[in-house]
């Protein structure tokens, strides 16, 4: 089984909800996202499509989960493809373009956080947050988020960044941890 570089992000929405919500969202987005029809098996909706990134294709997966209340997503892609994009294109492009993904996520859809790191899961109930959580290899935060104090005082960040209504935390300079051993 391949291994995924992920998008991990929660919406207070049940399954059905965040997958529409999500979907009403991809015509918007500077990234086309073809995704296909859904399967739900169990709690688990899962669309499979087509993500470009910088000009070129990448097989890409929207899972929903679904837990008590709310719903985890992730939007994933195979970390080799991701791999031999960077390496045609750059990985600063496909890192930057997926960083704005995960922005436009957290802007457009109201959600708290976005995880970006290889086999992220959205683990954390959305209107729960309290910054105390791990943080990730690049994490985005909403910035008007009450406990952005806290996750902005994680001891070892390496960098922060603001954008339009998103902070952008980075603990290391790939999402992906063998990439920066």
């Amino acid at each position: 089984m391949p291994a995924f570089v992920s998008l991990a992000f929660a919406l207070l929405d049940p399954p059905s909800t965040a997958v529409a919500r999500t979907r009403a969202l991809l015509p918007e987005l500077e990234l086309e996202l073809e995704l296909g029809e859904e399967e739900t098996a169990e709690d688990t909706t899962t669309l499979e499509g087509v993500l470009t990134v910088a000009g070129s294709p990448l097989r890409a997966w929207l899972r929903a989960y679904a837990q008590p209340g709310w719903t985890a997503l992730t939007l994933d892609v195979e970390e080799d493809a991701l791999d031999r994009l960077s390496r045609e294109v750059g990985r600063p492009i496909v890192l930057t373009q997926l960083v704005e993904l995960g922005a436009r996520f957290v802007r457009t859809l109201g959600a708290p956080y976005v995880w970006f790191e290889e086999e992220a899961e959205a683990d954390h109930e959305p209107s729960c947050f309290t910054g105390a959580e791990p943080l990730f290899g690049v994490s985005l935060l909403r910035a008007d988020l009450p406990a952005l104090g806290v996750a902005l005082a994680t001891p070892g960040l390496l960098r922060v960044e603001r954008a339009e209504g998103v902070v952008i935390v980075w603990k290391r300079p790939d999402p992906v941890p063998h990439r920066t051993r």
